[in-house]
């Protein structure tokens, strides 16, 4: 049975990151929306948002149906989808990881180039000054004769991430030159 695709007819949006990965997983899909109206269309989407043909209605589109399960917000489908079809790692941390990076995308998608700079290089100012906070702790608390190991550790883990982030993010803009 194919999956079924709830989103607007005219709109790319939300719904088109839904789309890309059930084309990318090759599976079979029928965009509900795009189809003609005593089937499908706008009222065949309202018909789900009123409530009243399921028990847990979606909020808005886009939504998948999958049987009698009904996954609502761009978030929970593609999580859904990559759980279930091998696009993101088997294991939970990076499953978690990989679902974080994606809550982000419709946000990131709809800035300029220079929006999506500014905003990364806000993230490294601002995790710069969470490690610089977090080094004068540790001196804070070596003053005071108290154990740093904690600190240390988490201002260490801290700064990996940071690193990794840069590291990323320069990657990210040599590939867009």
């Amino acid at each position: 049975m194919p999956y079924e695709l709830y989103y607007w007819p005219t709109i790319q949006g939300r719904g088109e990151f839904v789309r890309l990965a059930l084309e990318e997983i090759g599976a079979g899909y029928v965009d509900v929306a795009r189809k003609p109206n005593k089937s499908g269309g706008v009222p065949a989407i309202m018909a789900f948002l009123d409530g009243k043909r399921v028990k847990h209605p979606p909020f808005a589109p886009p939504f998948l149906k999958n049987g009698k399960l009904i996954i609502g917000q761009t978030a929970n489908i593609l999580l859904f989808l990559g759980t279930h079809h091998g696009l993101v790692p088997r294991n939970e941390a990076g499953r978690l990881w990989a679902h974080q990076l994606q809550l982000n995308l419709p946000l990131w998608s709809l800035m300029s180039d220079a929006e999506r700079l500014a905003r990364a290089q806000r993230y490294v100012d601002s995790g710069r000054g969470i490690v610089e906070q977090q080094r004068q702790l540790i001196a804070r608390q070596k003053t005071l004769g108290h154990s740093t190991v904690t600190s240390e550790a988490l201002l260490s883990a801290f700064q990996d991430s940071l690193a990794r982030f840069e590291s990323d993010l320069t990657a990210l803009l040599r590939n867009r030159t």
